[in-house]
Protein backbone atom coordinates (compact mmCIF):
# COMPACT_ATOMS: atom_id res chain seq x y z
CA UNK A 1 0.00 0.00 0.00
CA UNK A 2 1.61 3.34 -1.06
CA UNK A 3 2.02 6.35 1.18
CA UNK A 4 -1.28 8.29 -0.41
CA UNK A 5 -3.72 5.24 -0.13
CA UNK A 6 -1.99 5.74 3.81
CA UNK A 7 -3.08 10.04 3.63
CA UNK A 8 -6.27 8.53 1.90
CA UNK A 9 -7.64 6.03 4.78
CA UNK A 10 -6.44 7.91 8.01
CA UNK A 11 -6.42 12.04 6.94
CA UNK A 12 -10.62 11.83 6.16
CA UNK A 13 -11.21 9.24 9.27
CA UNK A 14 -9.10 11.20 11.54
CA UNK A 15 -10.79 14.74 10.55
CA UNK A 16 -14.19 13.04 10.84
CA UNK A 17 -13.59 11.56 14.06
CA UNK A 18 -12.62 15.25 15.35
CA UNK A 19 -15.57 16.96 13.88
CA UNK A 20 -17.95 14.18 15.12
CA UNK A 21 -16.67 14.56 18.97
CA UNK A 22 -17.67 18.25 18.77
CA UNK A 23 -20.87 17.11 17.38
CA UNK A 24 -21.17 14.81 20.29
CA UNK A 25 -20.72 17.32 22.75
CA UNK A 26 -23.69 19.39 21.06
CA UNK A 27 -26.14 17.10 20.83
CA UNK A 28 -25.91 15.49 24.35
CA UNK A 29 -26.27 19.05 26.01
CA UNK A 30 -29.24 19.64 23.36
CA UNK A 31 -30.93 16.45 24.85
CA UNK A 32 -29.94 16.75 28.62
CA UNK A 33 -31.56 20.84 28.18
CA UNK A 34 -34.87 19.58 26.83
CA UNK A 35 -35.07 16.71 28.70
CA UNK A 36 -34.26 18.81 32.02
CA UNK A 37 -37.20 21.56 30.47
CA UNK A 38 -39.63 18.14 30.26
CA UNK A 39 -40.89 16.72 26.88
CA UNK A 40 -44.82 16.27 27.88
CA UNK A 41 -46.06 19.68 28.32
CA UNK A 42 -44.62 20.94 24.96
CA UNK A 43 -45.25 19.23 21.51
CA UNK A 44 -42.32 21.49 19.94
CA UNK A 45 -39.74 20.27 22.82
CA UNK A 46 -41.05 16.97 21.65
CA UNK A 47 -39.96 17.55 17.61
CA UNK A 48 -37.09 19.07 18.51
CA UNK A 49 -35.62 16.59 20.78
CA UNK A 50 -36.73 13.65 17.73
CA UNK A 51 -34.63 15.43 15.25
CA UNK A 52 -31.69 15.90 17.16
CA UNK A 53 -31.57 12.53 17.99
CA UNK A 54 -31.88 11.75 14.33
CA UNK A 55 -29.97 13.72 12.48
CA UNK A 56 -27.17 12.39 15.80
CA UNK A 57 -27.78 8.75 14.60
CA UNK A 58 -27.95 9.69 11.17
CA UNK A 59 -23.74 11.22 11.97
CA UNK A 60 -22.98 8.30 14.21
CA UNK A 61 -24.30 5.77 11.42
CA UNK A 62 -22.18 7.43 8.84
CA UNK A 63 -18.78 7.60 11.25
CA UNK A 64 -19.77 3.49 11.81
CA UNK A 65 -19.56 3.00 8.37
CA UNK A 66 -16.59 5.06 7.28
CA UNK A 67 -14.41 3.12 9.95
CA UNK A 68 -15.72 -0.38 9.12
CA UNK A 69 -15.06 0.81 5.19
CA UNK A 70 -11.59 2.05 6.12
CA UNK A 71 -10.72 -1.01 7.65
CA UNK A 72 -12.04 -3.46 5.03
CA UNK A 73 -10.46 -1.69 2.35
CA UNK A 74 -6.99 -1.74 4.69
CA UNK A 75 -7.30 -5.16 4.98
CA UNK A 76 -8.23 -5.88 1.27
CA UNK A 77 -6.05 -7.29 -1.77
CA UNK A 78 -8.31 -7.17 -4.10
CA UNK A 79 -9.30 -4.20 -6.20
CA UNK A 80 -12.99 -5.93 -6.97
CA UNK A 81 -13.58 -5.77 -2.89
CA UNK A 82 -12.52 -2.47 -2.33
CA UNK A 83 -14.85 -0.99 -5.33
CA UNK A 84 -17.68 -3.36 -3.26
CA UNK A 85 -16.89 -2.01 0.18
CA UNK A 86 -16.49 1.83 -1.46
CA UNK A 87 -19.57 1.74 -3.00
CA UNK A 88 -21.56 0.58 0.33
CA UNK A 89 -19.82 2.69 2.54
CA UNK A 90 -21.07 6.28 -0.54
CA UNK A 91 -24.54 4.56 -0.26
CA UNK A 92 -24.71 4.78 3.38
CA UNK A 93 -23.31 8.18 3.50
CA UNK A 94 -25.57 9.34 0.55
CA UNK A 95 -28.32 8.73 3.01
CA UNK A 96 -27.35 9.94 5.88
CA UNK A 97 -26.15 12.82 4.91
CA UNK A 98 -29.57 13.91 3.03
CA UNK A 99 -31.22 13.12 5.88
CA UNK A 100 -29.29 15.14 7.84
CA UNK A 101 -29.49 18.37 5.27
CA UNK A 102 -33.29 18.15 5.01
CA UNK A 103 -33.81 18.05 8.74
CA UNK A 104 -31.45 21.09 9.08
CA UNK A 105 -33.38 22.79 6.28
CA UNK A 106 -36.55 21.90 8.12
CA UNK A 107 -34.89 23.69 10.97
CA UNK A 108 -33.92 26.63 9.49
CA UNK A 109 -37.79 26.79 8.43
CA UNK A 110 -39.36 26.19 11.96
CA UNK A 111 -36.95 28.90 13.05
CA UNK A 112 -38.76 31.49 11.07
CA UNK A 113 -41.91 29.96 11.05
CA UNK A 114 -42.26 30.76 14.15
CA UNK A 115 -41.84 34.49 14.13
CA UNK A 116 -44.26 35.12 10.56
CA UNK A 117 -47.08 33.72 12.52
CA UNK A 118 -50.67 34.73 11.13
CA UNK A 119 -48.54 36.26 8.03
CA UNK A 120 -49.54 33.96 4.96
CA UNK A 121 -47.18 34.73 2.48
CA UNK A 122 -44.16 34.35 4.35
CA UNK A 123 -45.07 30.84 5.66
CA UNK A 124 -46.17 29.70 1.58
CA UNK A 125 -42.84 30.71 0.18
CA UNK A 126 -41.09 28.86 3.43
CA UNK A 127 -43.10 25.92 2.56
CA UNK A 128 -42.37 26.14 -0.98
CA UNK A 129 -38.70 26.36 -0.30
CA UNK A 130 -38.45 23.30 1.74
CA UNK A 131 -40.40 21.11 -0.13
CA UNK A 132 -37.94 21.94 -3.25
CA UNK A 133 -35.38 21.46 -0.92
CA UNK A 134 -36.58 17.92 0.35
CA UNK A 135 -37.53 16.67 -3.58
CA UNK A 136 -33.53 18.05 -4.99
CA UNK A 137 -31.93 16.05 -1.71
CA UNK A 138 -34.15 12.82 -2.77
CA UNK A 139 -33.34 13.34 -7.19
CA UNK A 140 -29.76 13.94 -6.12
CA UNK A 141 -29.73 11.19 -3.83
CA UNK A 142 -31.25 8.56 -6.08
CA UNK A 143 -28.37 9.75 -8.42
CA UNK A 144 -25.72 9.27 -6.28
CA UNK A 145 -27.06 5.49 -5.36
CA UNK A 146 -27.12 4.96 -9.45
CA UNK A 147 -23.49 5.85 -10.09
CA UNK A 148 -22.41 4.13 -7.10
CA UNK A 149 -24.13 1.05 -8.36
CA UNK A 150 -22.97 1.10 -11.83
CA UNK A 151 -20.01 2.61 -11.43
CA UNK A 152 -18.56 1.97 -8.03
CA UNK A 153 -18.34 5.55 -6.65
CA UNK A 154 -20.68 8.55 -6.83
CA UNK A 155 -19.28 11.25 -9.60
CA UNK A 156 -19.25 14.68 -9.39
CA UNK A 157 -21.68 16.14 -11.58
CA UNK A 158 -25.23 17.89 -11.48
CA UNK A 159 -26.45 16.10 -8.36
CA UNK A 160 -24.01 18.20 -5.93
CA UNK A 161 -25.58 21.01 -7.18
CA UNK A 162 -29.42 19.74 -7.24
CA UNK A 163 -28.49 18.89 -3.33
CA UNK A 164 -26.58 21.88 -2.27
CA UNK A 165 -28.35 25.37 -4.32
CA UNK A 166 -32.00 25.06 -3.32
CA UNK A 167 -30.65 24.40 0.35
CA UNK A 168 -28.38 27.63 0.13
CA UNK A 169 -31.74 29.19 -1.19
CA UNK A 170 -34.09 28.16 1.25
CA UNK A 171 -31.20 29.48 3.77
CA UNK A 172 -30.44 32.75 2.49
CA UNK A 173 -34.65 33.67 2.23
CA UNK A 174 -35.27 32.26 6.02
CA UNK A 175 -31.98 34.34 7.30
CA UNK A 176 -33.12 37.45 5.79
CA UNK A 177 -36.90 37.15 6.95
CA UNK A 178 -35.54 36.27 10.12
CA UNK A 179 -32.94 39.52 9.57
CA UNK A 180 -36.18 41.54 8.82
CA UNK A 181 -37.54 40.94 11.92
CA UNK A 182 -34.66 41.48 13.51
CA UNK A 183 -34.59 45.21 12.44
CA UNK A 184 -38.42 45.67 12.88
CA UNK A 185 -38.07 44.55 17.01
CA UNK A 186 -34.98 46.81 17.49
CA UNK A 187 -36.64 50.15 15.41
CA UNK A 188 -39.81 49.28 18.02
CA UNK A 189 -37.64 49.04 20.90
CA UNK A 190 -35.74 52.01 19.92
CA UNK A 191 -38.57 54.18 19.27
CA UNK A 192 -40.92 52.98 22.43
CA UNK A 193 -38.20 51.75 25.32
CA UNK A 194 -35.18 53.77 24.35
CA UNK A 195 -31.39 52.89 23.01
CA UNK A 196 -30.13 51.11 26.36
CA UNK A 197 -32.83 48.30 25.57
CA UNK A 198 -31.12 47.06 22.19
CA UNK A 199 -29.42 44.56 23.87
CA UNK A 200 -32.66 42.85 24.76
CA UNK A 201 -33.18 38.96 25.02
CA UNK A 202 -34.81 38.23 22.35
CA UNK A 203 -32.66 41.21 20.18
CA UNK A 204 -30.24 38.67 21.09
CA UNK A 205 -32.01 35.39 19.62
CA UNK A 206 -32.60 37.06 16.68
CA UNK A 207 -29.14 38.48 16.03
CA UNK A 208 -28.23 34.38 16.53
CA UNK A 209 -30.17 33.71 14.53
CA UNK A 210 -29.46 36.00 11.88
CA UNK A 211 -25.64 35.14 12.42
CA UNK A 212 -25.77 31.28 12.55
CA UNK A 213 -27.92 31.10 9.34
CA UNK A 214 -25.34 33.69 7.44
CA UNK A 215 -22.82 31.18 8.38
CA UNK A 216 -24.44 28.41 6.68
CA UNK A 217 -25.06 29.60 4.06
CA UNK A 218 -21.13 30.37 3.74
CA UNK A 219 -20.59 26.69 4.59
CA UNK A 220 -22.51 25.94 1.71
CA UNK A 221 -21.22 28.13 -0.62
CA UNK A 222 -17.92 26.86 0.45
CA UNK A 223 -18.91 23.52 -0.46
CA UNK A 224 -20.21 24.11 -3.71
CA UNK A 225 -16.57 25.41 -4.90
CA UNK A 226 -15.13 22.58 -3.01
CA UNK A 227 -17.43 20.37 -5.35
CA UNK A 228 -15.56 21.95 -8.25
CA UNK A 229 -11.71 22.98 -7.26
CA UNK A 230 -11.52 18.74 -6.45
CA UNK A 231 -12.75 17.09 -9.73
CA UNK A 232 -8.58 16.71 -11.38
CA UNK A 233 -7.66 13.43 -10.82
CA UNK A 234 -4.70 13.80 -8.24
CA UNK A 235 -3.77 12.66 -5.31
CA UNK A 236 -4.13 15.84 -3.27
CA UNK A 237 -7.83 16.18 -4.57
CA UNK A 238 -8.76 12.99 -3.80
CA UNK A 239 -7.84 13.30 -0.83
CA UNK A 240 -9.69 16.43 -0.11
CA UNK A 241 -12.57 15.33 -2.00
CA UNK A 242 -12.61 12.57 0.59
CA UNK A 243 -12.28 14.77 3.46
CA UNK A 244 -14.61 17.22 2.79
CA UNK A 245 -17.12 14.12 1.95
CA UNK A 246 -16.71 12.65 5.34
CA UNK A 247 -17.55 15.78 6.86
CA UNK A 248 -20.46 16.74 5.28
CA UNK A 249 -23.52 14.77 7.78
CA UNK A 250 -21.74 16.05 10.56
CA UNK A 251 -21.36 19.73 9.48
CA UNK A 252 -24.96 19.68 8.65
CA UNK A 253 -26.05 17.75 11.73
CA UNK A 254 -23.52 20.41 13.78
CA UNK A 255 -25.57 23.81 12.55
CA UNK A 256 -28.94 22.64 13.43
CA UNK A 257 -28.12 21.44 16.82
CA UNK A 258 -26.17 24.05 17.37
CA UNK A 259 -29.31 26.52 16.64
CA UNK A 260 -31.47 24.37 18.76
CA UNK A 261 -29.15 24.30 21.94
CA UNK A 262 -28.40 28.37 22.20
CA UNK A 263 -32.54 29.14 21.61
CA UNK A 264 -32.93 26.47 24.46
CA UNK A 265 -30.28 28.40 26.68
CA UNK A 266 -31.66 31.81 25.74
CA UNK A 267 -34.90 30.21 26.82
CA UNK A 268 -33.88 29.05 30.15
CA UNK A 269 -32.09 31.68 30.65
CA UNK A 270 -34.94 33.82 30.47
CA UNK A 271 -37.27 32.04 32.28
CA UNK A 272 -35.24 31.93 35.06
CA UNK A 273 -34.94 35.55 35.30
CA UNK A 274 -38.48 35.83 34.69
CA UNK A 275 -38.91 33.58 38.25
CA UNK A 276 -36.08 35.79 39.95
CA UNK A 277 -38.30 38.93 39.03
CA UNK A 278 -41.72 37.19 40.17
CA UNK A 279 -40.14 36.26 43.33
CA UNK A 280 -38.44 39.44 43.94
CA UNK A 281 -41.85 41.16 43.61
CA UNK A 282 -43.54 38.55 45.96
CA UNK A 283 -40.94 39.34 48.59
CA UNK A 284 -41.42 43.06 47.98
CA UNK A 285 -45.60 43.10 48.73
CA UNK A 286 -44.98 40.73 51.74
CA UNK A 287 -42.84 43.88 53.36
CA UNK A 288 -44.64 46.40 52.07
CA UNK A 289 -47.73 44.89 54.16
CA UNK A 290 -46.20 46.59 57.12
CA UNK A 291 -46.47 49.79 55.53
CA UNK A 292 -49.29 50.34 53.47
CA UNK A 293 -51.17 53.33 53.07
CA UNK A 294 -54.47 54.26 55.57
CA UNK A 295 -57.78 52.92 54.01
CA UNK A 296 -56.06 49.07 53.37
CA UNK A 297 -56.99 46.49 55.79
CA UNK A 298 -53.34 46.06 57.26
CA UNK A 299 -53.56 49.69 57.77
CA UNK A 300 -57.31 49.33 59.62
CA UNK A 301 -56.19 46.52 61.80
CA UNK A 302 -53.29 48.97 62.70
CA UNK A 303 -55.37 51.93 63.17
CA UNK A 304 -57.43 49.56 65.27
CA UNK A 305 -55.10 48.33 67.65
CA UNK A 306 -54.05 52.10 68.08
CA UNK A 307 -56.84 53.08 69.11
CA UNK A 308 -57.65 50.12 71.45
CA UNK A 309 -54.48 50.40 72.72
CA UNK A 310 -54.49 53.81 73.50
CA UNK A 311 -58.02 53.93 74.74
CA UNK A 312 -57.07 50.91 77.71
CA UNK A 313 -54.59 53.97 78.82
CA UNK A 314 -57.17 56.54 79.03
CA UNK A 315 -59.32 54.28 81.15
CA UNK A 316 -56.49 53.44 83.32
CA UNK A 317 -55.64 56.79 83.95
CA UNK A 318 -59.12 57.62 84.39
CA UNK A 319 -59.75 54.78 87.41
CA UNK A 320 -56.60 55.47 88.84
CA UNK A 321 -58.22 59.76 89.19
CA UNK A 322 -61.32 58.27 90.43
CA UNK A 323 -59.40 55.78 93.05
CA UNK A 324 -57.14 58.84 94.38
CA UNK A 325 -60.37 61.44 94.67
CA UNK A 326 -62.27 58.62 96.94
CA UNK A 327 -58.97 57.70 98.87
CA UNK A 328 -58.96 62.00 99.84
CA UNK A 329 -62.74 62.47 100.51
CA UNK A 330 -62.09 59.04 103.22
CA UNK A 331 -59.58 61.13 104.95
CA UNK A 332 -60.87 64.22 104.63
CA UNK A 333 -64.10 62.93 105.94
CA UNK A 334 -62.25 60.91 109.03
CA UNK A 335 -60.16 64.19 110.32
CA UNK A 336 -63.81 66.46 110.69
CA UNK A 337 -64.93 62.97 113.04
CA UNK A 338 -62.20 63.85 115.21
CA UNK A 339 -62.17 66.89 115.38
CA UNK A 340 -66.22 66.82 116.45
CA UNK A 341 -65.14 64.25 119.04
CA UNK A 342 -62.75 66.95 120.61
Amino acid sequence: MSASQIQLLIIPLTCETLVYGIYLCLAATSIIILLKRGLRGSTARKVLFGVVLVMFLSSTGTLLSDIMARIQLGLSNTSTNSRLLNSESDIAEVVFVRINYVLSDYVVVWRCWTLWDRVVFPRLFLAFCVMGSTVAAIISGAMCIRDDILFGSAKSGPQDLILIAPLIITNICSTSLVGYKAWQHRRFMKENLGRETKSSQAGKVLILLVESGAIYCLLGILAMISSEVFKADTARAELGKATLSSLQTHLAGIYPTAVILLVTLEKTQKDAFERTNDNAVMESRVTTLNFARPGSSVGSFSSRTSRDSLGDGLDTGRNGAIDDLEKHRGFEEGRGKRSSQM
